[in-house]
């Protein structure tokens, strides 16, 4: 068990010291972290009704009306293609004030993320 002597914060930062082998360019390296990205979801979608009630709730539009605004038809074909393939359709939301790695998401794009082969982007705004 570790016993820290002295003062003790409730900072957010860390310390460490590094050694390279000289003429070494940089200090690179490869984060992994795992995250459940269900956790960011707003919304998960199993059938066309779930789809279109969340249109109708979230933006007023009828399946009518979705047909009329491009970007959402696009949006709309793909998640109900998606669905009757059998798959959940997933409507997340990443913002900049929900912590490190949502940040990033939010920044840099979900492109930024290394999905497993079976997950498809359906539509990313940024």
């Amino acid at each position: 068990m570790k016993i820290r002597n002295g003062f003790v914060s409730n900072s957010s930062s860390s310390s460490f010291i590094l050694a390279t082998p000289k003429g070494k360019k940089g200090l690179k390296t490869k984060l992994t972290i795992e995250i459940d990205l269900e956790k960011m979801a707003r919304f998960k979608i199993t059938t066309k009704e779930e789809l279109l009630k969340m249109y109708k709730d979230n933006y007023g539009y009828d399946e009518d009306e979705i047909k009329g605004k491009d970007w959402c038809w696009k949006e709309y074909q793909k998640s109900l293609k998606a669905i009757e393939k059998g798959k959940i359709v997933y409507y997340c939301k990443a913002s900049n004030d929900a912590g490190v790695l949502e940040d990033v998401i939010y920044k840099e794009g979900i492109n930024v993320v290394e999905l497993e082969e079976d997950i498809e982007i359906i539509n990313e705004e940024r």
